[in-house]
């Protein structure tokens, strides 16, 4: 592959698909080179991502190497083959079972099935995808982890196979940032290589590899997983059951008259309810207790005015969050159902637990409109990247107040992602 001077020599769709195989906020790419595809780019090189540990007080960058097969006319179903051997087979086959995950087995290939396992939630439209030739090259191949994404497939090792890895860990309990680098250099290097290209091919290499997926499922691979995930009532099922917004939910939100009564629970919940009623409880509980507690000791402690300080401070964080509920709820049962299109899905430095918060542009109609932003985690950012890349309608609702605010409510749908 010829060496290109840095990521940005990419085309922008194909960063972003590259970024968005690896999921994490701290990516950083080395070594990059890449060649055109008669489909798409063959990307490989080595990345980087900050980890923290178990004590979280130290954190480590890890060292990959990889190679992407980036593939933007297909669409192809999401799931992990991954060799038992690992470390990743070990922790990922039981967490799956115990998480209601469906089983992905192929019928009369026992050599295939004792050495990978397939973690995924559309196992149909995945096997699908493999055909005999990926069959016979997958047996083959020794040690890998394949994640198979929309736009395209990445391969690497796992760490158990890199045999140059080394890990530069810190003194116990310092905050010295260490290293763990598990890249694939010398006579490792071109094995590694010729095993992503075989493993792969049959997914990368046919251009009807996606329509084939497609083809063997009712519905869209969005609608397929949940459909797959919900029947099994493990605990993913069940959570998802309980929060799923389907797009009867939201087809009957967008034509109902102003103001909107009967408003399903999951809508609610990811309306305006949100996280606002644990902090408000939270914010209402330290309140309460700081205040008893300045209550209690002030004719003994001078200091005594300081928890009544915090009491006020906490009640008083009740007030501007109960302001936003009301908000976001007004967009609910006031709010205008205006048509749009996604024009920008930005990442940006705000994060929900380790969960990145994307920003979503929707332009309403007609074009002089404000654009409407939306912040959202990661699953809705990768439905709007396929509504934008597709140029495909969407809707927001448009709070009649204040025009330039607004919400997008199929962010909030798992089966509004499409193909």
């Amino acid at each position: 592959m010829p060496e290109q001077p840095s990521l940005s020599a990419l085309p922008g769709d194909a960063q972003r698909e590259l970024r968005a195989a690896f999921e994490e906020s701290s990516i950083k790419f080395e070594d990059l080179q890449f060649q055109q595809h008669e489909l798409g780019y063959d990307i490989f090189g080595n990345v980087s991502w900050e980890e923290t540990g178990f004590d979280k007080s130290r954190s480590y960058r890890l060292h990959r190497t990889f190679v992407f097969f980036y593939r933007p006319r297909t669409t192809l179903p999401e799931g992990m083959l991954y060799s038992k051997s690992t470390l990743v087979s070990n922790l990922l086959g039981p967490f799956s079972r115990l998480l209601g995950m469906p089983r992905c087995q192929l019928a009369g290939e026992d050599q295939f099935n004792s050495r990978y396992d397939i973690f995924t939630a559309t196992p149909d439209s995945l096997c699908a995808l493999l055909t005999r030739q990926a069959i016979d090259a997958l047996v083959f191949v020794q040690e890998a982890v394949i994640t198979v994404n929309p736009r395209g497939v990445l391969f690497m090792r796992h760490q158990q196979a890199v045999t140059r890895s080394s890990m530069q860990i810190g003194p116990f309990g310092s905050r010295q940032v260490h290293n763990a680098d598990q890249r694939i250099t010398g006579n490792d290097l071109q094995p590694f290589l010729i095993d992503a290209a075989m493993a792969c091919a049959a997914f990368v290499d046919d251009p009807d590899a996606g329509r084939r997926a497609a083809d063997a499922v009712e519905g869209t691979f969005a609608e397929e997983a949940v459909r797959n995930v919900t029947a099994r009532g493990g605990f993913i099922g069940k959570v998802i059951t309980k929060h799923l917004v389907t797009r009867q939910m939201l087809e009957t939100l967008r034509n109902k008259p102003i103001p909107r009564s009967g408003i399903p629970k999951p809508i609610s919940k990811l309306g305006w309810k949100g996280n606002t009623t644990f902090l408000m409880g939270v914010l209402l509980l330290f309140g309460t207790i700081a205040l008893m507690l300045a209550l209690s000791i002030r004719n003994e402690e001078s200091t005594w005015w300081v928890p009544l300080l915090l009491s006020l401070g906490a009640y008083g964080g009740i007030f501007p969050t109960y302001c936003y509920r009301a908000a976001r709820k007004r967009l609910v049962i006031h709010g205008h159902a205006v048509p749009g299109f996604i024009t920008g899905v930005e990442q940006t430095d705000d994060k929900i637990g380790n969960t990145p918060i994307y920003r979503i542009v929707v332009q309403p109609h007609p074009s002089g409109s404000c654009p409407i932003v939306s912040r959202m985690p990661e699953q809705a950012a990768k439905a709007a990247r396929r509504f934008m890349e597709q140029g495909r309608e969407t809707w927001v609702l448009i709070d009649p107040r204040k025009p330039g605010r607004g919400t997008w409510p199929e962010g909030w749908s798992l089966e509004a992602l499409p193909d």
